[in-house]
């Protein structure tokens, strides 16, 4: 697991790369990034905010395998990849399984724009703000 570093606004982020107006942020790899970006920023403020002792980091194996995100409480430890598409297949989270593969106790899931939880293989997508609900990590 490895640090990775986020800027605290995508306001900020968006103006220093002079994207100011709506459709400077449409092009999928923009809307992607900042997506991943919002639902992280998101998960570590209301951690914060709740004084949850969760410690959050990166995932990259050294095949190049990647979960944007993983989650360690104090019960679990989940592993987040974060797609800004509502239409997510298995094949799509390849990630999270080398990462399900090294740790065999972790949560998989997928955070995305969908609007209701479905299966991927056996892996849930669900809905960004699903993510803070009881059935997952938790109300923070």
């Amino acid at each position: 697991m490895h640090p990775k570093y986020y800027l605290f606004d995508l306001g900020v982020i968006n103006a220093i790369c002079e994207r100011i107006s709506a459709s400077s942020v449409r092009a999928p790899s923009i809307y992607g990034m900042l997506f991943e970006h919002f639902v992280i920023l998101e998960t570590f403020r209301l951690a914060r905010y709740a004084e949850k002792p969760y410690r959050m980091y990166h995932w990259r194996s050294s095949h190049g395998a990647e979960v944007d995100l993983v989650i360690e409480t104090p019960d679990s430890l989940w592993a987040v990849e974060i797609k800004a598409s509502s239409k997510i297949r298995f094949a799509d989270l390849s990630g999270l399984r080398s990462f399900v593969a090294d740790y065999k106790n972790s949560k998989p899931l997928c955070v995305s724009t969908t609007d209701t939880p479905y299966l991927a293989g056996d892996i849930p997508v669900i809905p960004w703000k699903y993510l803070f609900g009881k059935d997952f990590i938790g109300p923070i």
